[in-house]
């Protein structure tokens, strides 16, 4: 045989060779791991991974099965975790009543009114707020209705004057005769009379 055609036949093996070789790899199912073992020797081997396959280098006899890895994410700070604050209940407003007394055809104040207007002022500065302040006059029967209509306005008006050199807004106050300003009989006692010479004091507040 000619040396040339003994060359030629050589390269065909060669090529036939590999490409059964290239066939056998194409064949193998993917996500498979190949791997050729040489006892003792390091060998590369194939690891399936959900985006590319992962060549890894081990001894044979030490390659161990590949794990999923699971990072673990940072706790948040407490800076990323703001505290709630709980809503504050909403107070109920109340009304207070107090009344403030006078002398007989008097609207300034004696020293037992002088006491009593003191003890409504330390209560009302005690309440949380002041919303709302209804002050009105009164008389006993005695004397004209006339009369007794200006004298009852006129104790209303000095309790508020009371208040106001006290702190509290004037804006809040409303002041008037009670109607009707001189209820009662004349045959009534003096205490009983005593009671109804005064000035009703109605306040809104809250606690």
């Amino acid at each position: 045989m000619p040396p040339w055609r003994s060359c030629a036949m050589s390269r065909c093996v060669i090529a036939t060779l590999a490409v059964v070789g290239l066939v056998g790899c194409a064949s193998q199912p993917s996500g498979v791991d190949s791997q050729v073992k040489q006892p003792g020797k390091f060998v590369s081997t194939q690891v399936a991974t959900p985006v590319a396959p992962e060549f890894v280098l081990c001894r044979d006899d030490g390659c161990k099965d590949r794990t999923t890895k699971v990072i673990a994410l940072p706790k948040p700070s407490a800076s990323e975790n703001p505290r709630v604050v709980p809503l504050a209940t909403p107070q109920p407003d109340r009304v207070d009543r107090y009344a403030v007394h006078f002398r007989v055809g008097q609207h300034r104040l004696d020293s037992q009114g002088m006491t009593e207007i003191t003890e409504v002022i330390q209560a009302l500065k005690r309440r949380k707020s002041v919303k709302r302040i209804a002050i009105a006059g009164r008389t006993d029967p005695t004397g004209s209705l006339k009369f007794n209509q200006r004298l009852a306005l006129l104790r209303a008006e000095e309790v508020k004057r009371h208040l106001e050199s006290s702190g509290f807004d004037s804006a809040l106050m409303t002041v008037q005769a009670h109607s009707p300003c001189c209820d009662g009989d004349l045959s009534e006692s003096p205490e009983q009379m005593q009671v109804r010479r005064r000035a009703d004091i109605q306040v809104v507040v809250t606690y």
